[in-house]
């Protein structure tokens, strides 16, 4: 299986602003970096989301080396919560 990041997506991500992996449902986030996790992650996300387009966190799965975001579009799907960005809420 090939690293978390390869080396491109590894600069991209230390630049750049990602979700909270501690969100709470209801938190808006936008899929934006769809070459960041592993290829059987890159595979499903690609199968189900559009680039840029924002979703609705339902749940997010926290484990010791992964973070797993369900969306309440995509029910019973789960995304590698480092392909999103959050969008920021109003007050």
């Amino acid at each position: 299986m090939e690293p978390f990041h390869t080396e491109t997506s590894a600069r991209t991500a230390a630049r750049s602003p990602r979700m909270v992996i501690y969100a709470k449902e209801g938190t808006i986030v936008q899929y934006r970096y769809p070459e960041c996790g592993y290829e059987d992650h890159k595979i499903t996300a690609r199968k189900h989301l559009k680039l840029n387009k924002c979703y609705t966190v339902d749940d997010v799965d926290i484990g010791s080396s992964y973070s797993y975001v369900y969306l309440k579009e995509i029910p019973g799907v789960g995304f590698n919560s480092v392909m999103f960005e959050d969008i920021p809420q109003p007050p």
